[in-house]
């Protein structure tokens, strides 16, 4: 967000693109909206903690979490876990079909990749 903005701006790389694409395709509108306003507002509560993008919080990663969180949702989702299981499948597909999901980064739950605090 610049210091003139108000509103944090959508990620602006190929990887963002695609996601937003994704998004708007497969989810109904409201839905989408949804995603977008939770990565807003995930952004100004960060900058309201006094986190700093790049240093306490991957941008990037916030960007794509917030964004792809009710992909499961969508009407090519399988349907036969929940929603938020299928949903997190498809993500984590979709992003590493583009090489955008860090290698670093561990499963949820497994304490692998943890950083202590930082919202990632």
């Amino acid at each position: 967000m610049t210091e003139q903005a108000l509103i944090p701006e959508i990620l602006d790389t190929p990887a963002g693109r695609s996601t937003f694409e994704l998004v708007r395709a497969s989810v109904s509108e409201s839905v989408a909206n949804h995603s977008f306003r939770r990565y807003v507002f995930a952004v100004l509560l960060a900058e309201h903690e006094g986190m700093k993008a790049g240093v306490e919080y991957d941008a990037d990663l916030l960007f794509h979490a917030c964004v792809l969180h009710d992909l499961g949702t969508s009407s090519s989702a399988p349907g036969k876990e929940r929603f938020e299981v299928e949903g997190a499948d498809m993500a984590a597909e979709f992003l590493k079909a583009r090489a955008a999901a860090p290698a670093h980064r561990g499963q949820p739950g497994t304490g692998s990749g943890s950083s202590r605090g930082r919202v990632t």
